[in-house]
């Protein structure tokens, strides 16, 4: 594997963790506080996810490959997945 490959796969794993703090969030909605927590931990993983493609977005690598993060997601997700 790459190191951009690897580095796309982290950023994909931390956006899949939004979900679970929506169905959380979804659980939780009469306790305010909890509710809160978990909004500010979203925050945090979505602030984290979008930092990391920012750092992939600026690798040579990145750049001779794909024009956006939607080319190398396929192209992560049709290797992912071929192994």
């Amino acid at each position: 594997m790459t190191s951009l490959f690897l580095a796309v796969e982290e950023a994909e794993n931390h956006g899949e963790s939004k979900d679970d703090y929506i169905e959380a969030i979804c659980t939780l909605t009469k306790h305010e506080s909890a509710t809160r927590s978990l909004l500010n931990a979203l925050m945090d993983a979505v602030l984290l996810h979008e930092k990391q493609w920012q750092e992939i977005e600026h690798r040579v690598d990145y750049q001779t490959k794909y024009t956006d993060r939607e080319q190398a997601r396929e192209d992560f997700l049709r290797e992912y997945f071929s192994k």
